[in-house]
């Protein structure tokens, strides 16, 4: 069972990107965004079914769309 709540979705129109998350789930960010300051390498988030274990599997949004893989990438200025 997942430790914490993180997912990231499209509202049913698809026109926004919704994030969900409980207490642990953005501490859980947080620190990924921490470490991709350090050490300015992209970072992915997955669900399971596409092999990682940082997303929620579940959608949260009744009519969203959930996105299974989030890659957040360093750019220097």
């Amino acid at each position: 069972m997942k430790k914490y709540l993180l997912s990231f979705e499209y509202d049913s129109d698809g026109e926004k990107l919704e994030i969900h998350a409980n207490e642990k789930g953005l501490r859980y960010l947080k620190e990924q965004i921490e470490m991709l300051l350090e050490y300015k390498q992209g970072i992915h988030l997955m669900t399971s079914s596409w092999g990682g274990e940082e997303l929620t599997e579940e959608q949260q949004g009744k009519d969203n769309i959930l996105i299974h893989h989030v890659k957040i990438f360093y750019w220097n200025d």
